[in-house]
């Protein structure tokens, strides 16, 4: 435990005062008496070792996939999902390795498209009683979404260019201190996902974007 400690504390030492700033805003989220400290803790480091796995990602399939299992394994959900806007066909896009399948969301329908329009977080502890909640995906998937947590990916200038989105809470429904976690992820997401797409042929991050959706 002393080994750990000492570990993550040369970690600490290490991160910039953007990586700091982070820090302390989940410890202001989550910490609301000293019981939940430990596990305020352990979510730290978890979210520090998923920001260096999502540095390494290039290429933007990959990096879509590992925010997916990130979302997953962060907040103990069953789904999880980053979408990227297209504003000119006004959707929402993402793409993942398995067959290289486009997925596309309507912004005008469904939860995801509610905060990609109004850029406010969304909990919602029953799908099916929001009359928001378009079940076309479940229909498709075969699948019963119950639970929800969606907030929106912001750019520098604090433009919407996306959503990050939990599905299913394992244990319960999220929290609010899931949904801040959430939102510190999607500004890691807004950096990989611009970064990638405008490295992986060294164009411009529009231009790249327009080659992605055209394919």
């Amino acid at each position: 435990m002393v080994e750990n400690s000492e570990i993550f504390k040369k970690q600490i030492n290490k991160m910039d005062d953007a990586e700091l700033e982070e820090i302390m805003f989940i410890i202001s989220a989550v910490i609301k008496d000293f019981s939940v400290l430990i596990n305020a803790i352990h979510h730290l480091k978890k979210l520090y070792h998923s920001s260096l796995s999502l540095n390494k990602k290039l290429n933007v399939v990959d990096a879509f996939d590992s925010i997916s299992e990130i979302i997953i394994n962060l907040l103990n959900c069953d789904r999880g999902y980053a979408f990227l806007m297209d504003d000119s066909a006004s959707e929402l896009w993402s793409k993942i390795s398995k067959g290289s399948v486009m997925i596309r969301l309507p912004i005008s329908k469904g939860i995801s498209g509610s905060v990609a329009k109004t850029g406010k977080n969304e909990n919602i502890e029953d799908a099916y009683e929001d009359i928001r909640f378009d079940k076309d995906y479940d229909i498709k998937n075969n699948y019963n979404t119950k639970t929800i947590l969606c907030v929106p990916i912001k750019d520098n200038s604090g433009q919407i260019i996306g959503i990050c989105q939990a599905l299913n809470k394992n244990t319960g429904v999220f929290s609010p201190d899931d949904e801040q976690i959430l939102m510190l992820l999607s500004k890691k997401a807004s950096y990989i996902l611009r970064n990638c797409i405008s490295n992986e042929h060294n164009v411009p991050f529009l231009l790249k974007l327009r080659q992605l959706l055209d394919v």
